[in-house]
């Protein structure tokens, strides 16, 4: 496995790139709009840089036809191509709990906006990977991706990549009420680009990003499925220590 390390791209977190290239393959930049371009200069090295695109902490919600959803994507794609990343990392979107019965119109929507995204990004050598979601993360309302099925019908419809996120796929399967082994296997069967891993809570619907160990998800399943691939570590606080004991932790497992 090829472990990278995550950080918010805001003037706080920059002093780690120069730590964590050190320790880790590859960083993971959460794009933000206002503090990206202040700090570029730090992200231009060496270092390999995988892009996650704003998502609904941003207010961007892919499942809603509106160009502002399509706009802050677009510019993670320009800074991806900048800092010479190859992926960028999106997340699909929600509804309101409300539209339930409509769920099939917000895929659509989520699809659309896809196929646009993934064009522009081609013209920037960059690729489109779609990440897999819990059900319940937004209040009142449903995430898309949170089933094998549903991103099965993106992935043959975008014909983009997909990462897989252990702990969502897990917290996924207690909302649905089904076997979280089975239900991660039918993930690891659409063959994922990359994984995203971390600990958090057994049997809760909703995700906490513990570091690895503080929690009693069942990492050893988890990382049974890696072999050669981007692992990214999506702890937080996402502290220097973390990521050290982290890789601790990892020692036991690593090939």
């Amino acid at each position: 496995m090829k472990l990278g390390a995550k950080i918010d791209l805001k003037p706080e977190h920059s002093h780690l790139v120069k730590k964590l290239e050190k320790l880790f393959d590859f960083i993971e930049v959460y794009y933000k709009p206002i503090a990206a371009e202040k700090i570029k200069k730090d992200l231009l090295s060496n270092t390999r840089f995988v892009v996650h695109a704003p998502h609904h902490a941003d207010v961007v919600n892919l499942a809603r036809l509106r160009k502002s959803n399509i706009k802050y994507i677009e510019r993670s794609v320009v800074f991806a191509s900048k800092i010479k990343a190859r992926y960028v990392i999106v997340h699909p979107g929600y509804l309101p709990v409300t539209q339930k019965k409509r769920k099939s119109k917000y895929l659509e929507n989520c699809i659309k906006n896809l196929k646009e995204l993934k064009k522009f990004a081609e013209e920037y050598g960059i690729k489109i990977l779609v990440e897999n979601l819990p059900l319940k993360s937004v209040k009142n309302s449903l995430e898309l991706c949170s089933t094998p099925q549903e991103l099965k019908k993106i992935l043959k419809k975008v014909k983009c990549g997909f990462v897989l996120d252990f702990s969502h796929a897990y917290h996924a399967s207690i909302s649905h009420k089904v076997d979280y082994k089975k239900f991660i296997r039918e993930f690891v069967k659409l063959k994922p680009v990359m994984f995203h891993l971390y600990d958090g809570r057994a049997n809760e619907e909703a995700d906490s990003h513990l570091p690895l160990g503080e929690g009693n998800l069942d990492l050893p399943f988890f990382i049974s499925f890696i072999k050669d691939e981007d692992v990214t570590l999506e702890i937080s606080p996402p502290t220097l220590k973390n990521y050290v004991n982290a890789l601790k932790y990892l020692k036991r497992f690593m090939r």
